[in-house]
């Protein structure tokens, strides 16, 4: 299960997600569906765990991910598969 509380996520004054609540049980598949920018990719990135969020809670099979140590989180991450449009996964991140 995944269940996102209260997400929040903000570049300098560019809010992204803003309050964000959603659970996926098991078994159950989540379409998210929205124009150019409007937070679906960070939505993503935040649940797996690949950025921060600002405030909220993401927790996966009893994992929270926005507290989790760094080999929790691999635990967590070593059992979802994602696949980033157009190199979404590396668009905000530096080298």
């Amino acid at each position: 299960m995944i269940k996102v509380k209260n997400l929040y996520k903000s570049f300098g004054k560019k809010h992204v997600l803003c309050g964000v609540d959603l659970t996926v049980n098991d078994g159950e598949t989540l379409v998210v569906i929205g124009g150019s920018g409007t937070g679906k990719s960070m939505l993503l990135k935040n649940i797996v765990g690949l950025i921060k969020p600002d405030k909220g809670n993401i927790i996966i099979d009893g994992t929270d991910v926005t507290k989790a140590s760094k080999q929790e989180l691999f635990n967590v991450q070593k059992n979802i598969g994602y696949l980033f449009q157009e190199a979404a996964l590396f668009d905000s991140m530096t080298i």
